[in-house]
């Protein structure tokens, strides 16, 4: 049994050699990052020279040294420092040196008499590769016409019609104008980089967001497809700012909306105020039908692909006020860009999506249970309202009728 002096010293002398432990692992680390292992494969035992017992004894020192890795194309050199490529070296029964890997997809071999000659040979190869890719990225591909395919084979069977639509005005609008006739190879970071600058001197923030993940997307496939030998998207800085939240509109711009839909009843208007009233996304106006007492939509939210899931907001008092004035079938003719636009025009500080704003706010306003306007919106279960809550709200119909009668101001 050990006394309490006894047992410190115990315990100190793990601590010190706990100590040295982790001092020589360091080491080890420190040392071995400095170079390249070459792991020696299938050796083929011969009749030893001096050369080849220092290999045998030694045969995990055999490296790349840092001048040799200098020597390398650029962009391998990391990847050797790294360990990230493994090579490999065999003795041949001829008994020269073999140096071999995979990069990229290529098998880069060296043979030579000597392991000096067969790592320079190497290094060579490495170089011939490297100019090989250059080959391939100079082909006269122009990114309009690449960057129209890959929309079409990429994106179009894979995304909703309108999604699709959204990449193709983008590219029209800010691509087509910067790089259409620019060779694909080309186009550098600098180029790109210039581009997205000007979105942050306008404060186009979520336009900037959207583009940079295409063009991203696009040199990423790009890459793969061998046209260029890195993505110059790598390293672009995309613009952003503080997201703009949308503002429900007062009680007096509602009520001279409200005014203005009485005296002129143009088609937008009358989309103006059932959106007002029922809280849908622009997309979703296309595929509204009213049934008993509810307005059915198509939820916008939903991937190609998925299921369709159609939501139910029952009309409110506000809305049966004014549905006879509304023609329903004229309003879901409309384009979403030629509404948003004569929407502007009447209030020229506020968007089309924050009348949504407006209802959720005169909902919870007027005391409609918040998991219940949740419901409406579409808006998916979170921690606070789980899918169970949702789905006993979405079956029991009186309950929602019983809220919406709240709805009236």
């Amino acid at each position: 049994m050990l006394n309490e002096k006894e047992f410190y010293e115990k315990l100190l002398l793990i601590n010190q050699l706990t100590l040295e432990l982790i001092g020589d692992i360091n080491e080890y680390k420190n040392t071995r990052s400095k170079f390249k292992i070459l792991h020696f494969k299938d050796y083929v035992d011969r009749k030893s020279t001096n050369e080849d017992l220092q290999l045998n004894n030694n045969c995990e020192d055999v490296l790349f040294t840092p001048k040799e890795i200098n020597k390398m194309p650029k962009e391998f050199r990391k990847l050797f420092r790294t360990n990230k490529i493994s090579a490999h070296v065999r003795l041949q029964k001829n008994g020269s040196y073999e140096i071999r890997c995979q990069l990229n997809y290529n098998q880069i071999t060296a043979t030579a008499k000597t392991i000096e000659q067969a790592k320079e040979k190497f290094i060579t190869r490495l170089c011939i590769i490297k100019d090989n890719t250059k080959i391939v990225s100079k082909k006269k591909i122009l990114f309009g016409d690449y960057f129209v395919k890959w929309l079409e084979l990429t994106k179009k069977p894979f995304v909703k019609e309108t999604t699709y639509a959204d990449y193709v005005k983008l590219y029209n609008t800010y691509i087509k104008i910067a790089f259409e006739c620019k060779e694909v190879c080309k186009i550098t970071q600098f180029d790109l980089q210039a581009f997205f600058n000007v979105y942050e001197s306008t404060g186009k923030y979520n336009t900037a967001k959207k583009l940079h993940q295409l063009m991203k997307a696009v040199f990423e496939y790009a890459y793969i497809d061998e046209i260029v030998s890195r993505s110059p998207m790598a390293k672009i800085k995309c613009p952003t700012g503080e997201k703009e939240h949308g503002t429900a509109l007062t009680l007096e711009e509602e009520k001279n909306l409200i005014n203005l839909f009485k005296t002129k009843k143009t088609v937008s208007l009358q989309a103006f105020v059932f959106i007002l009233y029922t809280g849908i996304r622009r997309s979703e106006l296309a595929s509204v039908e009213i049934e008993n007492g509810f307005v059915n939509v198509t939820c916008a939210k939903i991937r190609k692909g998925k299921k369709e899931k159609t939501r139910r907001i029952p009309i409110s008092p506000m809305l049966q006020k004014y549905l006879p004035q509304i023609d329903l079938e004229k309003i879901k003719a409309l384009k979403m860009t030629n509404i948003s636009k004569t929407f502007k025009e009447f209030m020229p500080t506020h968007h089309l999506h924050e009348l949504r704003h407006t209802f959720i706010t005169r909902c919870q306003e007027v005391g409609i249970r918040r998991e219940i306007v949740s419901l409406w919106a579409g808006h998916v279960a979170d921690s606070s309202i789980t899918s169970t809550v949702y789905t006993h709200l979405e079956k029991n119909e009186q309950i929602q009728l019983d809220e919406i009668k709240k709805f009236k101001y």
